[in-house]
């Protein structure tokens, strides 16, 4: 019975170290293959906006910005009057 077992869990072993080859193996041929795109598709792609990040935030940005101010002031002490 013990004989039995230990043949099961050698088979599984080599199982799953045939499979984890397996998916090594393959993971990086398919990544490469399935992340090109084609040349003319990419050269027709035109760049109007060098800098394509807006110059102002956004109302709800701004709202968090005078949040966080607003926190961080609270948070600070206040200097003592020289008496």
């Amino acid at each position: 019975m013990k004989d039995q077992f230990i043949t099961v869990e050698i088979k599984t072993i080599v199982s799953l170290v045939a499979l984890c080859a397996i998916v090594v193996c393959l993971s990086p041929a398919d990544t490469q293959a399935s992340g090109l795109v084609d040349q003319d598709y990419l050269d027709s792609i035109v760049d109007e906006e060098p800098n394509p990040l807006p110059r102002y935030m956004t109302p709800a940005e701004e709202l968090l910005m005078q949040q966080q101010m607003a926190a961080k002031a609270l948070e600070t002490p206040l200097p003592l009057a020289a008496a």
